[in-house]
């Protein structure tokens, strides 16, 4: 009984730390005044309701979307912005959509700094879906960029920056399309920081790049103070059939760093997307870092060599940078070693099976959940509570792999189950990173206890610490040899040598304290034949090759 609540002790332990995971990345609520020269989440957000007005919906080309560029246009000119617009018919052109939508479009682009240069560009739309007035989407891009200029506002700049808060995006990238094909500004850019949402809470996450990205992580790296960031999800990103203003963008050679916030993620593209959803922590995480990024690109570039780079952040407080091919060269050799120690531990049987079964126990188990929920209830509602739905996954892990241990490694030595689950470990690794090589970085630093040795019996060790523990193994590997020569020989099996001496030794006690002490003496326990007595171990070997009788210990 004691230990099945331990066992539920450690699996509580576990799913509170699973939980709390993510509370290291938590954006932290702006304060009630912000420093001078800092960003202001809560002046972006009064900027913000004022240009959303009465919060309808607005997409492209209506009658909403006019009145909100029209606030807008004012916005951008009380921030030291003098916008010009643009006014073009656009289709997009998606090669692998039959659908085709067009639209009159209008951007609104500003431009300040020097008269030459290249130029930093930050971008956003204006526009909404047609379901919700877009607080987060693509409102906290425009509070963001509205913000920024603020902050620039009469600084002597060195390069020259250039404000595109476009139209259409959501109708399929038109504004961005006409931008990048028809503005003669898009011929002085060479650094994009574009702003977009899926979610109205949590940390702006940087995730997506330009490719290679060695001089867009080596920005954002120096730049950002909490980097929330991994290269799994950028490779992830380019697999899902969606697309932001970058998709656009990624044709020219630009250095790209494409932000989003995505937490509770049911209220995008909704009616729920409004100011009162939008948590004020997100948009200051979102301008604090969009902030810093302007400050470090108008600084100049931080050294970068070429190639790809995968990267992950530590609890929102630094990032890990490798090289690409260093990672994979890194994963390769892990695995070698991992299927050796699985080999030497016999370990690639039964121990790697249950592994294995508890890993597709557990993404069966949860998607078994999720077709639960929805059976319940039509709709992705279970996303609405995020920590709760996370926390069930995690239980379903657990309990896969507790009924997969269960099951088929009862009785498997934990040193044999480590080993396997290394090499499930860095197998899963290798797989992910054929698919979407930034995932590599999570499987480089495995635990040192997954390369040692499983620990010594400490019963073992002190009986091999003896004096007399060379003897006893002796011992042991004589009464091994003539167990085996017996049964090779078709005879019956003879009590082992130890029986045998010890029924010879009670024979012979009363001659025990006359026999001189020895090596022979502790083994044989008997007189008689005196090459049993030096040479047990030889001896055996002499009987089992030639056949002679065997020799016997004297009763004294």
């Amino acid at each position: 009984m004691a230990r099945a609540w331990g066992l539920l002790g450690v699996i509580l332990l576990l799913l509170g730390a699973m939980a709390i995971k993510g509370w290291p990345v938590t954006p932290a609520p702006p304060p009630a005044q912000a420093v001078a020269g800092d960003f202001d989440a809560r002046r972006a957000i009064g900027r913000l309701q004022t240009v959303l007005g009465p919060q309808r919906p607005h997409w492209a080309d209506s009658a909403e979307s006019d009145a909100v560029r029209a606030r807008l246009i004012a916005a951008m000119r009380e921030v030291g912005l003098s916008p010009r617009v643009s006014d073009d018919f656009a289709c997009n052109g998606f090669e692998d959509s039959r659908a085709v939508a067009c639209a009159r479009v209008r951007n609104l682009v500003a431009r300040i700094g020097p008269a030459e240069g290249r130029a930093l560009m930050l971008v956003a739309h204006y526009d909404s879906a047609p379901a919700g007035p877009g607080a987060a989407d693509d409102g906290i891009g425009v509070a963001t960029l509205l913000e920024v200029a603020h902050l620039l506002r009469g600084r002597p700049l060195s390069r020259p920056v250039i404000f595109l808060i476009n139209e259409g995006e959501e109708l399929g990238l038109l504004g961005a399309r006409v931008f990048l094909e028809r503005d003669p500004a898009a011929a002085e850019v060479d650094t994009v920081l574009n702003i977009e949402a899926r979610g109205v809470t949590g940390p702006a996450i940087m995730f997506e790049t330009s490719r290679p990205n060695a001089g867009a992580i080596a920005l954002y790296r120096a730049a950002v103070s909490r980097p929330v960031a991994n290269s799994l999800s950028t490779d992830l990103y380019g697999l899902i059939p969606n697309s932001t203003d970058v998709n656009i963008f990624r044709a020219r050679p630009w250095t790209i760093l494409n932000f989003a916030i995505i937490g509770n993620e049911s209220r995008y593209h909704s009616a729920g997307d409004d100011i009162a959803a939008l948590d004020p922590a997100s948009v200051r995480h979102m301008g604090e870092q969009v902030w810093q990024a302007t400050e470090r690109a108008l600084a100049g570039a931080p050294a970068a060599g070429p190639g790809t780079r995968i990267y992950a952040d530590v609890m929102g407080r630094a990032l890990i940078v490798l090289p690409l091919g260093a990672g994979l060269a890194l994963l390769g050799l892990l695995l070698i070693f991992f299927l050796a120690t699985c080999w030497r531990r016999r370990a690639l049987g039964r121990p790697l099976l249950a592994v294995v079964a508890s890993l597709v126990g557990a993404a069966a188990l949860a998607w078994a959940g999720e077709h639960a929920l929805g059976a319940l209830r039509e709709g992705a509602w279970w996303r609405g509570w995020p920590q709760v739905t996370l926390t069930a996954v995690y239980a379903s892990a657990i309990v896969a792999a507790l009924l997969a241990l269960s099951g088929l490694a009862r009785s498997v030595e934990r040193g044999r189950l480590r080993a396997a689950f290394w090499l499930a470990f860095a197998l899963q690794g290798a797989a992910i990173a054929a698919i979407a090589p930034g995932g590599t970085i999570y499987f480089l630093l495995p635990p040192p206890a997954g390369a040692g040795e499983p620990r010594r019996d400490p019963r073992r060790a002190r009986a091999l610490s003896h004096p007399w523990a060379g003897a006893r193994a002796v011992r042991g590997a004589a009464e091994r040899r003539t167990d085996v020569g017996v049964r090779a020989a078709g005879r019956p099996r003879a009590a082992p040598l130890a029986d045998r001496a010890a029924i010879a030794g009670r024979s012979a006690a009363p001659d025990r304290a006359a026999r001189p002490p020895g090596l022979a003496g502790r083994l044989g326990r008997g007189g008689g034949d005196a090459r049993l007595q030096r040479r047990p171990a030889a001896a055996l070997r002499l009987h089992l090759i030639s056949g002679t009788p065997k020799p016997r210990a004297a009763a004294g």
